[in-house]
């Protein structure tokens, strides 16, 4: 009997970490599995090359690390989709699924900033405590929590700035909130919300 149904994700961004060494999905299709049957939770780091990293946290360290560069993600995703569907324990697959979509919003993030490019996401699509780094690479956005209010369904965004107040609302389908970074004021636009895949788009532009 499975001790928890529900796979455990969680955001850590990485400036300077080099990626391990890239592993079989065979791999990260086990390690979802392993981490779905202990109820455990599933680490996500991504580093500044754009590659992606999973690993469970125990008391004895890092177990299990599984590591793909940005352009091994696509394949990953096909990969690790086939095998979701060839397995019969729901509980499990819809695990794996998590991972899977997952892999597909870091995959639709921008590829690394160089220094002096700014960087406003135009369309971008998002999933909940998946920080997205934007302008010079300092602030980010992180969709919080996507949740349903009077029949409608809301997004709480918060908008980090290094060394000034975060900024955070609770946005409905075309809502915006403002905010300023080095004296220059955002519009950030919330263009879509979708409940049950826990993602959203949006878009930011310079007042």
């Amino acid at each position: 009997m499975l001790k928890a149904t529900t796979l455990f994700l969680s955001f850590l961004l990485l400036s300077t970490q080099p990626m391990a060494q890239s592993v079989s999905v065979e791999k990260l299709v086990e390690l979802s599995k392993s981490a779905c049957l202990a109820g455990e939770k599933l680490n996500v780091q991504i580093g500044a090359d754009g590659g992606i990293t999973l690993f469970k946290r125990s008391l004895g360290g890092v177990e299990g690390g599984v590591s793909l560069k940005r352009e091994e993600i696509h394949g990953a995703v096909g990969l690790a989709s086939e095998k979701a569907i060839l397995e019969e324990n729901n509980a499990i697959r819809s695990c794996v699924l998590q991972v899977i979509a997952l892999l597909r919003s870091v995959e639709s993030l921008p590829p690394p900033m160089e220094n002096g490019d700014e960087f406003l996401p135009s369309n971008q699509w998002l999933g909940v405590d998946s920080p997205l780094p934007i302008i010079d690479g300092k602030a980010r956005i992180i969709i919080k929590k996507i949740y349903e209010s009077n029949r409608r369904t809301k997004a709480n965004v918060r908008v980090e700035v290094p060394r000034r107040e975060t900024f955070i609302r609770n946005l409905d389908k075309g809502e915006s909130m403002k905010f300023i970074y080095h004296d220059k004021h955002y519009v950030l636009t919330l263009l879509e919300v979708r409940l049950q895949a826990q993602r959203a788009e949006f878009t930011v532009i310079e007042e």
